[in-house]
């Protein structure tokens, strides 16, 4: 959250916290583009953070 809470976001960018996930809202189409997109991608983080859009939660959903 920290890293979110520094970057620069744009109006409709979200971030929270709730039961130890990060939640982040960007406007479609903008996640790459975004400063904390940006940050996600490092690959310091990779081994302890992963990130998925709504679809993907809504195809796993289906699934189950």
């Amino acid at each position: 959250m920290e890293e979110f809470e520094k970057s620069k976001k744009t109006e409709e960018e979200r971030g929270l916290i709730a039961a130890n996930n990060f939640y982040w809202r960007v406007p479609k189409g903008n996640t790459l583009e975004s400063e904390f997109g940006k940050i996600l991608g490092r690959k310091n983080l990779k081994d302890t953070f992963t990130s998925r859009n709504l679809n993907t939660f809504e195809k796993v959903l289906k699934k189950m």
